[in-house]
């Protein structure tokens, strides 16, 4: 079994490959570009990740820690001292003090005083996780500054405020995401707290005269654009992946800033059966697939807290005069008080789907993953586009070697239980 999870991650990964070139985007789907979605920092390909990217493997090389690691536990904080003093006279901090001291503009933000903010503080050991392959560059200084503001949060926040499923705002603000602060997502069991799953607090409440420090155990990683992230969990969303390809939504949804997605899950589609499946993506399927996947794009940026908050809301999505109707209800057994849906349930279009994993980050968006495949069709008004331009947008060539990888990675998900 473990064989065959490995084999279908790397072979879905050579499918997505495969199905290049992207076809072009129907044009009647996708609204024009916002105007916040030229910005100057975006590069000419789409929104610009603010790390490097190699092979696919995200290195930030500047921040390789290449000096004697210390085993030196953090102190336990100075009140009467700044954030930056604190970390600049603790050897567990050795690192990332001079990573800080370097940038002046991040010294001024720890040292101000009353800045009420929280300094998730990566330990020594934190940067031996991040490799330089022999003669790559190290990363522009504007790249690992704005690593070093992704561990900012805003607020001081102790230890006992932080809960699984809250989304800290931190001091890196993009305009992929409409001038706004990039989140932390928090995960936790019992007493421990996880931040973006990989990065523990290892040391926490380290009170300063300015905030709240946290000693953490790994960097912490500005998230890729969203349709990076879906690419790179083929185990989870590997036939959304597949469909955002074949029908030409992958431009749109790398580039376009500040969107939401809301991802069937491959169990969710395997619900549908695999002969819906395959006539989805055969030739003539092409245009309900399209209208699926854009039924699941919303062009607003909507995280679990507001939805939350207003309990009932409408959600525009890329299919012409199409909204979701999302509704958040009380769950009858609330189950385990740590979980991040804890006494809560998300439901789509009055429960045609619901929200099974929430709030996945990216630098362009945020994913919301869910447990069935909306039906974008609708008795009571006809407001699709119109079928002559979807029928005259060019699709994938007919190629036997793509249609067969295709078919063979889609049964391959539907006949396991992923």
């Amino acid at each position: 079994m473990a064989g065959s999870l490995i084999l279908l991650n790397v072979f879905f990964l050579v499918l997505l490959s495969l199905l290049a070139p992207v076809p072009a985007a129907p044009a009647g789907l996708i609204p024009p570009p916002r105007p916040d979605s030229t910005s100057s920092s975006a590069s000419p390909n789409g929104p610009q990740h603010p790390l490097q990217t190699l092979e696919d493997d995200i290195i930030i090389c500047d921040l390789f820690y290449t000096g004697p690691t210390t085993k030196h536990p953090p102190h336990h904080g100075n009140r009467t001292a700044t954030l930056y003093d604190n970390i600049a006279h603790d050897p567990a901090f050795t690192k990332l003090t001079q990573l800080v001291t370097a940038r002046p503009a991040i010294v001024a933000a720890l040292s101000t005083p009353n800045a009420d903010v929280t300094l998730l503080a990566p330990v020594n050991d934190a940067f031996k996780h991040h490799t330089c392959p022999p003669g790559h560059d190290a990363p522009p200084d504007e790249i690992v500054t704005s690593v070093l503001l992704y561990h900012l949060a805003v607020g001081a926040i102790g230890k006992k405020d932080l809960r699984p499923g809250d989304l800290l705002d931190t001091g890196l603000e993009l305009p992929t995401l409409g001038n706004r602060p990039q989140k932390i997502r928090v995960f936790g069991h019992k007493d421990h707290i996880s931040l973006n799953i990989h990065s523990h607090i290892i040391a926490p409440d380290m009170h300063a005269s300015n905030g709240i420090l946290h000693g953490i155990s790994r960097i912490l990683i500005p998230p890729p654009d969203a349709f990076w992230v879906l690419a790179h969990i083929p185990l989870e969303f590997g036939i959304f992946a597949a469909a955002i390809r074949k029908t030409g939504f992958e431009p749109y949804i790398r580039d376009t800033p500040a969107i939401t997605l809301f991802p069937p899950t491959n169990l969710a589609f395997k619900h549908l059966g695999w002969r819906r499946l395959k006539y989805l993506f055969s030739d003539q399927g092409i245009p309900d697939l399209r209208e699926i996947v854009a039924f699941h794009i919303c062009s607003a940026l909507v995280y679990t807290p507001e939805m939350k908050h207003r309990k009932k809301m409408a959600v525009p999505t890329l299919l012409e005069g199409r909204e979701l109707d999302i509704r958040v209800r009380k769950e009858k057994h609330a189950g385990h008080r740590h979980h991040p849906h804890h006494g809560k349930i998300i439901d789509i279009n009055d429960g045609e789907a619901r929200i099974s994993i929430a709030d996945g980050i990216a630098m362009n968006g945020v994913l919301h993953a869910l447990d069935r495949v909306l039906d974008p069709c609708d008795t009571e008004s006809d407001t699709t586009t119109n079928s002559d331009e979807i029928d005259s947008t060019p699709v994938l060539a007919s190629d036997s070697t793509h249609e067969t990888v295709l078919e063979s990675i889609v049964a391959m998900i539907i006949d396991m239980d992923v």
